[in-house]
């Protein structure tokens, strides 16, 4: 089945609403990387965004909204756009924030509508622990014992709820990556967990053939969508 770009959309700090025919669509997302806590210099390296692949077929003309993750591989407290939690901050030392979500929705513009979900990554902590991956199913603990990955069900410890990562509070640790449900703060010296991703619809928009990865994207997150021609070659 051969398949041709429609469009690709990458970070920019708000909605993207797209108008898309009738027809089979495959979209491809990408969360966003955690960012670097800081000591004098960058420590420890966020969590890497996680990626979802979807296929939908629309019967008519369907709007369709998305939301691409904000993160970097660089030193920042704030949280990426999308549900990255802040890093917690100490004089002029800091945890990093958890890197933001990707995500598509369709009939609406609220959490409740996202129909696919690609998680955004742990922020490290000042003393260079490394961030947790995003999910899969499951997004991955903050090394040192931060903060634990989101899941299908629950948000991480410390913070981590629906749509949100946690906001670390205390003790220079990272913030939790944005997903589905958001990976949970570090709370003692250490880092963020990962977001987990999602790939089960809602209103009634269920992907015809769907997976996910864990442990993907780097820097800022990312969304393609592509036409899929019915036709084999």
């Amino acid at each position: 089945m051969a398949k041709t770009l429609f469009g690709e959309y990458g970070y920019t700090g708000a909605p993207q609403n797209i108008n898309l025919p009738s027809g089979l669509y495959l979209f491809e997302l990408y969360g966003a990387q955690g960012k670097r806590g800081w000591f004098t210099s960058p420590r420890g390296y966020g969590g890497l965004g996680g990626g979802t692949i979807g296929v939908f077929r629309f019967s008519e003309q369907t709007i369709v909204n998305i939301y691409v993750g904000n993160g970097a591989d660089v030193a920042g407290r704030a949280g990426g756009y999308n549900g990255g939690g802040n890093g917690h901050q100490s004089s002029s030392y800091y945890g990093g924030g958890g890197g933001g979500a990707t995500d598509i929705r369709i009939g609406g513009n609220t959490i409740s509508d996202r129909v696919l979900v690609a998680a955004g990554g742990g922020g490290a902590s000042y003393s260079g622990d490394n961030g947790g991956a995003a999910g899969g199913l499951e997004g991955l603990p903050g090394e040192n014992s931060g903060g634990s990955g989101g899941t299908q069900t629950v948000g991480g410890s410390v913070g981590g709820a629906l749509g949100q990562g946690g906001n670390a509070t205390r003790r220079v640790s990272g913030g939790g990556g944005g997903g589905y449900y958001g990976g949970g703060a570090g709370n003692n010296y250490n880092a963020g967990g990962g977001g987990s991703s999602y790939h089960g619809g809602a209103n009634g928009y269920t992907p015809l053939f769907s997976y996910l990865l864990g442990r993907q994207q780097s820097g800022a997150g990312l969304a393609n969508i592509y036409i899929l021609d019915n036709e084999t070659d």
